[in-house]
C-alpha cells in the first residue's frame, strides 16, 4: 500500500517515523512552510509546532513536495499512484478531486472524541471548557468539517495540571497505536468504518492573542488559561505598565491568605502571588522584561500603568 502524508508538525514526523520503521510504503510527503495562508481566514497562519519535512524526507530520500495550490499536487501526486493518504499537523482544506487520488481513502487525524470538538484548537479548547476527558479520533476525511466516518477513537483523561504538552504527548502515543491497529486492515482491505454518535460541537481557531490574562476571572478559569497556552504555544500574558509578562506555569494558592484586587502582586517569602478575581494564585514560570516590585498590578491593557 502506497502512503501519502500531509503534515508540518511534530505529530506529522512522528507518524513519519513510525510508517518508515514498520516499513511501509510511504511514497511522499506534501508539506507547507511554517507561515502560510490558508482560504478560510484572511490572517497569515503561524505553525508553532512546525517541523521541516523536506529535511526530514531527503535523510531517507523520500520524495516531499510543497503545498502551493490543489492542482499542482495533484499532479505531483498523479505518477506516484497513491493508494492511502494520511493528514496530520495540517491546516488547509482537502477537497473531493484531491482525495479521489487514493484508492484505500484520504483520513486524518483529530485531537478529540469526534463529533465533539471539531474545528480548531481541540486540545486547548479541552483544557479552557474544564473537561476531565477527551481523545483523538482517525477518520474519513469529507467535504465538511471533521465529520466523516471513524477507524477508531482513544479516550484518555484530563488531570487538573494537565498542560498543553501533556495532551499533545498523550495524543502522538495514541495516534501511533491507532496506526498500528488499523493500517494492516486497511492494506487488506478488510477494515470497516463507522458512523459517529453524538451531538457535534464546534471550536475555533485560537491566536496569541486569546490568550491574555483576565485577572477579574476566578483562579480557575485563569489557571486553565495558562495550562492551555504553555509552551510549546507562546504562553499566557498580562502587562506590567507597558511591558509584556508571559506566564508558562502557576498554581493554585493554597499556602496563604492573599487579599488584593485583580491583578494585584505581592512577593512573599520569595514567591509571588497574584490576586484573581476569586482566589488567587501562585506564578511558578514566568518570563517579564522589566524587574517587579514587592507590590505591582498586572493589567490586561497596555494603556493602564499602575506605581
Amino acid at each position: 500500500m502506497k502512503i501519502v502524508l500531509f503534515g508540518a508538525t511534530d505529530l506529522t514526523v512522528s507518524i513519519a517515523n513510525f510508517l518508515f520503521k514498520n516499513n511501509y510504503t510511504l511514497s511522499a510527503i506534501v508539506t507547507v512552510p511554517s507561515i502560510f495562508n490558508i482560504s478560510y481566514d484572511k490572517d497569515v497562519i503561524k505553525n508553532i509546532r512546525f517541523k521541516d519535512m523536506f529535511v526530514w524526507g531527503n535523510k531517507r530520500k523520500i520524495p516531499v513536495f510543497s503545498y502551493i495550490k490543489v492542482q499542482e499536487t495533484i499532479q505531483d501526486l498523479i505518477p506516484l499512484k497513491p493508494d492511502f493518504a494520511i493528514v496530520a499537523g495540517w491546516y488547509h482544506l482537502m477537497p473531493k478531486r484531491l482525495r479521489l487520488l487514493f484508492s484505500k481513502g484520504c483520513s486524518g487525524f483529530h485531537a478529540s472524541l469526534l463529533p465533539q470538538l471539531r474545528g480548531g484548537a481541540p486540545l486547548n479548547w479541552a483544557i479552557l471548557l474544564g473537561l476531565t476527558k477527551t481523545g483523538v479520533s482517525y477518520f474519513e476525511l469529507s467535504d465538511q468539517v471533521d465529520d466523516g466516518l471513524l477507524y477508531a477513537q482513544r479516550a484518555f483523561l484530563i488531570g487538573e495540571k494537565h498542560d498543553i504538552a501533556t495532551l499533545i504527548r498523550k495524543t502522538e502515543f495514541y495516534v501511533l497505536e491507532i496506526l498500528q491497529e488499523v493500517l494492516p486492515k486497511v492494506s487488506q482491505g478488510d477494515h470497516k468504518k463507522y458512523q459517529q454518535v453524538g451531538i457535534p460541537s464546534y471550536c475555533g481557531q485560537r491566536k496569541p492573542m486569546d490568550s491574555l490574562i483576565n485577572w477579574r476571572q476566578s483562579t480557575e478559569k485563569i489557571l486553565r488559561l495558562i495550562r492551555a497556552s504553555t509552551k510549546p504555544y507562546a504562553g499566557a500574558y498580562t502587562f506590567f505598565n507597558t511591558s509584556k509578562v508571559i506566564i508558562f506555569k502557576a498554581s493554585f494558592n493554597n499556602k496563604l491568605t492573599i487579599v488584593g484586587s485583580p491583578g494585584q502582586v505581592f512577593k512573599i517569602f520569595d514567591e509571588w502571588y497574584v490576586a484573581c478575581g476569586r482566589g488567587s494564585i501562585i506564578l511558578n514560570d514566568f518570563f517579564t522584561e522589566v524587574k517587579l516590585k514587592n507590590q505591582c498590578r498586572f493589567t490586561n491593557r497596555v494603556t493602564e500603568s499602575f506605581k
